[in-house]
């Protein structure tokens, strides 16, 4: 079955053809664009339901379920060129294991968000990496206000089941929310230690 799945989305990929997929924890079905595919997880360019591209996502391989062409592809594809979206570059994110995937994400981007859909699918946490550990991530979290906590909590690698960033909710929390100084990320890190 995995083979079967890499196959499509190494094909999709290369093709550069929209996918439909889902996974065991949502009712919804996904629309991408797969632009790299790693051992565990594969990197995606996100299609919202609005038909416009909002930012990228990384899916363990093995939670995919109903791979498909995007039945609706022509249709996607003609309103996203119509808006003069077109298929994000790939950002420089290291898919070959999940310590370097979120290391490289928080690298590349202000805000990421984290899923664990296993222990709770309704539920996600949005924030900066300020420290990262063998078995497990210390993130800061950003509230829906724009309001950074005031300590980091850690998050076990093992229970991570994607990964988000570049969307336009993680966009719209960092312009409002007040920027982290290195000093306040430092004594965070110490914190964690």
């Amino acid at each position: 079955m995995r083979t079967t799945r890499l196959a499509h989305l190494t094909d999709a990929m290369q093709k550069k053809r929209l996918i439909r997929f889902g996974n065991p924890f949502d009712s919804d079905t996904i629309t991408a664009y797969v632009q790299a595919i790693g051992p565990q997880f594969f990197l995606a360019a996100i299609v919202n339901d609005d038909i416009w591209l909002n930012g990228f996502a990384c899916f363990r391989i093995t939670d995919i379920r109903k791979l498909s062409p995007e039945p609706y592809a022509d249709f996607i594809e003609q309103a996203l060129k119509k808006r003069r979206q077109k298929i994000p570059a790939i950002p420089h994110i290291d898919l070959s294991n999940i310590s370097a995937l979120l290391t490289s994400a928080n690298q590349a981007y202000p805000l990421i968000t984290i899923y664990q859909e296993r222990l709770d699918p309704d539920i996600c946490q949005i924030g900066r990496i300020v420290d990262m550990h063998r078995s497990h991530v210390s993130l800061l979290r950003i509230r829906p206000g724009a309001v950074w906590d005031d300590t980091a909590d850690c998050y076990k690698l093992r229970d991570i089941t994607r990964l988000a960033f570049g969307g336009d909710y993680e966009d719209a929390l960092y312009l409002v929310a007040k920027k982290l100084t290195a000093s306040h990320i430092a004594s965070l890190y110490q914190a964690t230690q």
